[in-house]
């Protein structure tokens, strides 16, 4: 298989040897695929500096099997402006795709919203709001839609006021008394509205989409959350 010019990011990278890299890339056709990158740890590689993350490539290979060859990777765009915390919540996003992206599955839609999530990172004021609506729809678009307007019974909206018990089958189920598991209509409604105005709902939203993540990913999740950890507890 000879594949050229494929837009990408880069995951990750793991050294293999003295000289060589395994590079993980989110492609825009080809989903989530590993190549060996051989040669690339060398000072005179023609790889040396072009394997950024949180910067849009283009990258071509060829081979079979699990590991084809990386023959080129170009950058389409100027260096990334992203520092500070936002590396982490970069980080944290490039974590995320590792776990749920399939290997060689197309992911088209998801690639776009990646990027642009991307860029809004590179403003410190969008941290809080662009890391919340990305992990909402991710989840979304690999079938975890979380249901944040009805109530499990599909009778009666999600009320502001009430507390719930999500059930991550069914979707949230009120109850009389609050306990460390319940969460509050209006913070269900201000993650399906994208609005997070109070500090309150702020630090719940958080902890329950996190809660949804590991959910989903029955455990998987370790990894990402400590990356996550060290953004400073982003949006405080």
């Amino acid at each position: 298989m000879r594949v050229r010019n494929e837009e990408c990011f880069v995951l990750r990278t793991i050294p293999i040897s003295e000289s060589s890299f395994v590079v993980d890339l989110f492609t825009r056709n080809y989903g989530r695929n590993s190549l060996m990158a051989k040669g690339a740890r060398r000072k005179k590689s023609a790889f040396r500096g072009a394997i950024r993350p949180f910067q849009l490539s283009q990258v071509s290979w060829s081979g079979k099997g699990d590991l084809p060859i990386m023959t080129s990777l170009v950058s389409k765009s100027a260096p990334t402006s992203i520092g500070g915390r936002q590396i982490y919540c970069s980080y944290y996003l490039n974590e995320l795709m590792i776990r749920f992206l399939r290997q060689s599955a197309p992911y088209k839609e998801l690639f776009d919203i990646y990027r642009e999530s991307l860029d809004k990172l590179a403003d410190p004021e969008n941290e809080f709001h662009t890391l919340r609506v990305f992990e909402k729809n991710m989840l979304k678009y690999f079938g975890y839609e979380l249901i944040l307007d009805m109530e499990a019974d599909e009778k009666n909206a999600v009320h502001p006021d009430g507390d719930y018990r999500y059930d991550f089958e069914s979707g949230p189920v009120r109850v009389t008394h609050s306990s460390l598991d319940t969460i509050r209509g209006t913070t269900l409604v201000s993650i399906a509205e994208e609005k997070f105005d109070s500090n309150s709902t702020r630090k719940e939203s958080r902890q329950f989409l996190r809660r949804a993540i590991e959910h989903y990913l029955e455990g998987r999740a370790d990894r990402s959350r400590e990356v996550f950890r060290q953004t400073i507890e982003v949006g405080r």
